[in-house]
């Protein structure tokens, strides 16, 4: 299993069922404090919140130490962003932010004001942040430069191949890893996928998830 990167800013890529999800869910496990901005629906096993800003708000102040949510948003995803970013920002202590579908708040055409602001400070606010995308080539190069680690799933598509390349060199990498295998029958993983991790300032390296 790929340790979870504490304190940094997170980008994990791949095609549905590639592991994204396993792996977040696998690392929220070890968190206590984290809300997860789940636009796809995949963290309903926490405390919910559905377009409820004004609620989520009301239960961060009332326990700043211990919240493990989730947050549903609707189709303003921007304006609902803004809301769950800036209810966590001011919060004195360390927390985790993660954002499914990350391409929706961080498009490659350019992003928002409170997107850039997190991405260039969120460090002095302790907050921590994941996002999750299934394709690399969707996603603002502001998000992946970001970075201090990313975690690449296989693919075939070509142009995420060439957005791999192009900002880490390991497009053949990733292209040949082992993919994951599941069965819906049974309900069980009949293949472990690898991953590729990228941290800056070192070389790619495969994985085991």
């Amino acid at each position: 299993m790929i340790d979870f990167p504490s304190g940094e800013m997170v980008g994990i890529f791949g095609p549905v069922s590639s592991g994204k999800t396993f792996l977040i869910k696998q690392w929220l496990k070890t968190q206590n404090r984290f809300v997860a901005f789940d636009y796809s629906g995949e963290m309903l096993e926490y405390e919910m919140y559905s377009q409820a800003p004004k609620a989520l708000y009301e239960r961060l102040k009332e326990n700043r130490y211990f919240f493990q949510l989730s947050y549903l948003p609707g189709p303003e995803v921007e304006l609902d962003f803004h809301y769950v970013l800036w209810s966590l920002w001011f919060l004195p202590v360390k927390k985790l932010l993660v954002c499914d579908e990350v391409h929706r708040i961080c498009p490659v055409s350019g992003v928002n004001s409170d997107m850039e602001t997190m991405l260039r400070f969120a460090r002095h606010a302790n907050l921590s942040f994941i996002g999750a995308s299934q394709r690399i080539a969707d996603v603002s190069k502001l998000f992946t430069s970001g970075c201090r680690t990313t975690i690449l799933f296989h693919t075939r598509e070509i142009r995420d191949i060439q957005a791999i390349d192009d900002r880490w060199g390991c497009g053949d990498l990733v292209r040949d890893l082992r993919p994951l295998i599941y069965d819906d029958y049974r309900k069980i993983c009949t293949q472990t996928p690898q991953a590729v991790v990228c941290k800056k300032g070192q070389e790619p390296e495969v994985i085991e998830l």
